[in-house]
């Protein structure tokens, strides 16, 4: 697969749950090509899906399966800036994050012998930006609570930061934790908040949870397509979302991750059909909105655009993406 653009040094900040997975087994296999100019050099992890605990172990799952032994792991926050947050309900993913395939005897991965790294996630964020000045792409899978916590510790963390790259919030009071509320946004609107109200050193490029669902598969794609790749990798997947599958076929009637539009827009920016900037901050107060993005579509705040926020995407390329990121022959070990 061909990667336009320019060297881009990257760190993935992630909640590690399945939609998680496709994304990151995308950045990988950029990474693994000698052709991308794409190398990740940090992922870190951040509570959301499941435990900060086991994000890292998820990330090490996926990590082990694409064979990639180079990449350090950070642990990072469990607990969002201010507010706890309190799960309802079953999580979407299971509580492990990851369908709770960890407790199968035989998963399809070769484990190999990790160690998370022991500095923090928002104090490896500050130190990389430091080192790669100018340099660094940042990709926010999760609640931005990391990136917070790293603004707090140095406030020239965002102007040493190139670009950043988030999936999360809404843009038409469409939500899917809450009716009006997204799940990255709703566990930690403070530090989304904080987020968005900083100084970068361009506009955020933002995947909404609208551009999402207008980037939904055929379950009959997912599953005889995508699923049919005989590759450890999609042996994998399929485990992963084997009860969810049957989640998005009653709820949406079709099938999707979030995380990879985003991880996609970034590997290939032609795959977005449309985009728009404006003025974007998050609501903190409201009742039934705390968490909800604002945008100021009639222009009455005054405030410069800070978000570029990509609104649709080409789907058929990124189903050619995920067919070549999944294929046998990507992640030979």
């Amino acid at each position: 697969m061909n990667y336009p653009g320019p060297q881009r040094k990257v760190i993935i900040d992630t909640d590690a749950g399945v939609d998680d997975a496709v994304a990151l087994f995308l950045a990988l296999a950029a990474h693994k090509d000698p052709k991308s100019p794409f190398e990740i050099i940090a992922i870190t992890a951040v509570l959301g899906n499941t435990t900060v605990d086991n994000v890292c172990r998820n990330v090490f799952t996926v990590l082990d399966s694409a064979g990639i032994s180079n990449i350090p792991v950070f642990c990072g926050a469990d607990n969002p800036l201010v507010q706890p947050f309190i799960r309802e309900g079953s999580p979407f993913f299971g509580e492990d994050g990851f369908g709770g395939v960890h407790s199968l005897p035989n998963l399809p991965v070769t484990k190999q012998d990790r160690k998370l790294e022991e500095e923090s996630a928002p104090l490896a964020l500050v130190r990389l930006a430091r080192e790669f000045q100018d340099e660094l792409t940042i990709v926010a899978l999760g609640p931005c609570t990391n990136l917070a916590i790293a603004i707090n510790i140095d406030p020239n963390f965002v102007k040493n930061v190139k670009e950043l790259y988030i999936m999360g919030g809404n843009i038409h009071g469409v939500g899917n934790i809450r009716p009006s509320i997204e799940f990255n946004f709703f566990v930690d609107p403070e530090s989304a908040f904080v987020v968005l109200s900083s100084s970068w050193n361009q506009k955020i490029v933002m995947v909404p949870l609208e551009a999402c669902k207008l980037a939904m598969s055929s379950m009959e794609w997912r599953r005889q397509v995508l699923g049919s790749i005989k590759s450890r990798q999609v042996e994998l997947l399929n485990l992963l979302e084997e009860k969810l599958v049957h989640v998005y076929e009653k709820q949406y009637g079709s099938w999707c991750s979030c995380d990879a539009v985003c991880m996609a827009v970034l590997l290939k920016p032609s795959i977005t059909s449309k985009s728009s900037t404006n003025y974007c901050t998050v609501e903190l107060q409201g009742a039934l909105t705390r968490g909800q993005v604002v945008v100021d579509y009639p222009q009455r705040t005054g405030n410069p655009h800070n978000v570029t926020i990509i609104e649709q995407i080409y789907l058929p390329e990124l189903e050619q993406m995920l067919l070549s990121t999944f294929h046998e022959s990507t992640f030979i070990q």
